[in-house]
């Protein structure tokens, strides 16, 4: 299991890579998940997270959709993922590919499963 800090500083990297260089509005939301799988379903997981790459970057709202694999780990794996709006976010977790792909074959095969849902904010 990965450890809350790593799981944090993920989100952190997630938010400094906002579209075209700009800073995140306050109404910005980033979503960072982690699966991890048993050997014998990774390909299946790869298959459904390019599925659902594909059809959540053409999804309205969508500012940045990025899947990661691990180098310490490759049995898991990491979506990073901006939303102009929650109301983005939630449309989103609506569609056919996230049921699909991501409430069907990657929950159903993930031995983890985490994800954690975040504003940006100033700092400065």
């Amino acid at each position: 299991m990965i450890s809350r800090t790593s799981f944090l500083t993920l989100l952190a990297a997630a938010a400094l890579s906002p579209r075209g260089g700009s800073a995140a509005s306050g109404d910005e939301i980033f979503h960072v998940a982690i699966f991890r799988f048993a050997k014998e379903h990774v390909d299946d997981a790869v298959s459904a997270f390019r599925a659902l790459a594909s059809a959540s970057r053409k999804d309205s709202g969508n500012l940045r959709y990025d899947i990661y694999r691990g180098t310490d780990n490759d049995l898991e794996f990491y979506i990073t993922e901006h939303w102009a709006a929650q109301a983005a976010l939630d449309a989103h977790q609506r569609t056919e590919a996230f049921i699909r792909f991501g409430q069907g074959v990657l929950i159903k095969y993930a031995t983890l499963h985490e994800a954690v849902t975040a504003r940006a904010f100033d700092v400065g």
